[in-house]
């Protein structure tokens, strides 16, 4: 199969970039399929598993990431984003008409020449792309080349009316036709009835996979105690609190890290590290006895919205502590692969069982990880996509 891949950014230096769309491509590769790459945002990279196109509208993407940026980091508390729509009406309306007037022409161009010079593609598949910046492009490619497209959108719930939070740039749902596409892939079972009453069709959930040879154990003393990893405590300080501000401070002889950033609210006795590479990330999961999966609060509301982190943190083959996840049983065994906390409580006397205990929790990250290689990887994210992908080629 042919695939034509306009994704929402594909240089990891962007924060639209996420590793996920890399797993994934390398995934559909070794499972044989030809990928053409372009993405929406940045600059174009070639790699080893597909071949791409240059943005045509590079420039003016990265001023509007740009602006996009500034006015999330400007808005970020939570008692203000709580109660505002994406982004401001100046914001969006400036966005759309940037997009109506200069980038939907530019790219209807683009997408036919590459179309026309790669002749065979099977499908184009749009990920993470505003499908109200491209209006009418799903339904000419459908016209003009007889093939179809497809919206996979990985930030759902949160992308989604109803939903959504002020986490996002912006609300990428307004104004648009869902009937264009032949079909749309969520990684979120929950929020499939909203997307088919807003107008969508044959709307699917792909939930993440994991590459293992990236998220893999590495050899490591078990000198950290509780860690978390994550990008910030927005939408999730209750069980942030929970789970590191008072256990942090109950239990003093044991050692807490946390990492990454902005975090506004008290999070306790803890040691604090900023962003780090993935292979760095990698060694202190290795190095602690208790990794947290501390999930946002809609995709830990909404049934079966799955986040990459649950999935990462079982294939590199941590002992996982998690708040609750609606639909988690449906990934893993509770209490055999993955214990869920309720409380602070919970929390402490889970850590205080957890932490002496280590052929249990060297059980319990065994068979997490198994269960990643049985059910998870990315070659079983891409073969669901492909099967999704192939019913309506």
């Amino acid at each position: 199969m042919k695939i034509l891949a306009v994704v929402s950014a594909i240089d990891l230096a962007l924060r639209q970039a996420v590793p996920s769309w890399w797993q994934l491509f390398k995934g559909l590769y070794e499972l044989g399929t030809d990928l053409v790459v372009i993405p929406y945002v940045g600059r174009s990279i070639e790699s080893l598993w597909w071949r791409s196109y240059n943005n045509p509208c590079e420039i003016q993407s990265r001023f509007v990431n740009r602006l996009v940026r500034f006015r999330i980091n400007t808005s970020r508390s939570p008692s203000k984003t709580e109660k505002k729509n994406l982004g401001t009406p100046f914001t969006e309306s400036f966005i759309q008409l940037l997009a109506n007037v200069f980038t939907a022409p530019k790219w209807l161009k683009t997408l036919r020449i590459v179309l026309e010079k790669e002749c065979d593609v099977d499908a184009v598949l749009f990920f993470n792309v505003p499908p109200n910046q491209i209006k009418g492009i799903p339904t000419l490619i459908q016209k003009e080349f007889g093939i179809p497209s497809i919206f996979y959108d990985m930030d759902a719930p949160d992308s989604i009316p109803g939903f959504s939070t002020s986490r996002l740039a912006f609300n990428w749902y307004s104004n648009v036709d869902l009937s264009e596409y032949s079909a749309i892939i969520l990684n979120s079972e929950g929020a499939i009835p909203q997307l088919e009453h807003m107008g969508g069709h044959n709307v699917h959930a792909v939930h993440f996979g994991i590459d293992p040879d990236i998220f893999r154990p590495v050899p490591a003393i078990k000198d950290i105690d509780v860690f978390f990893y994550g990008q910030g405590d927005q939408f999730r300080e209750n069980w942030i609190n929970h789970m590191i501000t008072v256990p942090s401070r109950t239990l003093t002889n044991s050692s807490f890290l946390v990492g990454g950033k902005p975090f506004r609210t008290d999070i306790g006795d803890v040691k604090r590290i900023t962003n780090m590479p993935i292979s760095s990330w990698v060694e202190y999961c290795c190095r602690s006895k208790i990794n947290l999966n501390i999930t946002r609060k809609h995709h830990a509301e909404v049934f079966c919205s799955s986040t990459a982190r649950i999935f990462e943190l079982a294939s590199i083959g941590c002992c996982i502590v998690s708040s609750p996840v609606n639909g988690l049983d449906k990934w893993f065994s509770l209490d055999d692969e993955v214990i869920v906390v309720n409380s602070e409580k919970e929390a402490i006397e889970t850590y205080n069982w957890l932490l002496p205990a280590e052929d249990i929790r060297f059980k319990m990250s065994e068979k997490a990880r198994q269960r990643v290689l049985k059910e998870h990887t990315h070659k079983h994210m891409a073969k669901k996509l492909l099967d999704v992908t192939k019913k309506y080629t």
